[in-house]
């Protein structure tokens, strides 16, 4: 009567998402086994030991830097494994994505709405699934309301915070016309972001229009304005994906099951 949940950290984001797995699981007898990791590389590790030890009867684990060796491995595991996000590459396991490329299309056509053309992008890491949707995303709405498509307004991140991907950026569009507007990958890039702009002396840079992702509990204080899970749900979607092959019989003589959760448009002062 134990789920397994293994995640970098336990605060902001990770927190509330943990929070929604605990609601959904506890009701029904089962609790949460929690492990936060300070150094994720390991995660593999502890998620392997669960299992080996049978200490679990399912794990739900966030991490994005499994090989595709250990993916494999964990395909073969006797208990359910549910993991958030997952890689573009190799095998993968039952997995609960955002609804990325409908989310990326609305943060687009919000600041298209504004009347901004010159709309750039900062991605999350390309082997992600979720960053690779939200291109596409980005892509469709700029296609639908007829603006050109300029990978030079299309700059690479990563998840960090703090990222160091900012000076990459800048120095992008030293000798460029500065955008308009920019979509980015996670609320911890745009907050960086958004921290240079409003700073900045130059009053087109100042005004840069800014929109993140998954609506971290700063996002508010800072004004940013971000598409928002909400975060609980997706843990809620996590666990309830989990219960479910908990209770399914024949696991292995299925495909791998991807659920989707909604993402809101949460409007704030970083583009009004």
């Amino acid at each position: 009567d134990t789920v397994g949940v293994v995640l970098p950290w336990f605060v902001g984001f990770l927190g509330w998402l943990f929070s929604g797995i605990q609601q959904t699981i506890e009701p029904l007898g089962y609790y949460a086994l929690a492990v936060g990791m300070t150094d994720a590389t390991r995660s593999y590790d502890v998620v392997a030991k669960l299992i080996q030890e049978q200490r679990v009867d399912g794990v739900i684990f966030y991490s994005q830097d499994f090989s595709s060796t250990q993916m494999r491995s964990l395909q073969k595991s006797p208990v359910p494994i549910v993991v958030a996000d997952r890689a573009r590459e190799g095998p993968w396991l039952d997995c609960v994505l955002y609804d990325n490329v409908r989310a990326a299309y609305d943060a687009t056509k919000h600041l298209i709405d504004h009347g901004h053309e010159r709309i750039a992008t900062i991605t999350g890491p390309q082997w992600s699934v979720s960053a690779v949707e939200r291109v596409e995303g980005y892509k469709a709405a700029l296609r639908d309301h007829g603006l050109q498509i300029d990978p030079e307004l299309i700059v690479e991140g990563d998840w960090s915070a703090p990222p160091p991907w900012t000076d990459g950026f800048k120095s992008r569009f030293k000798n460029r016309e500065w955008p308009e507007a920019v979509v980015v990958g996670n609320d911890w890039m745009a907050l960086e972001l958004l921290q240079y702009t409003s700073n900045h002396r130059d009053p087109k840079i100042a005004s840069t229009a800014i929109i993140g992702f998954d609506n971290v509990e700063v996002a508010s204080f800072a004004g940013l304005t971000t598409m928002g899970g909400p975060i609980e749900e997706f843990g809620k979607a996590q666990a309830k994906l989990l219960l479910d092959l908990i209770g399914m019989k024949n696991r292995k003589s299925r495909k791998p099951l991807e659920r989707r959760v909604l993402m809101q448009l949460m409007i704030r002062s970083s583009c009004g």
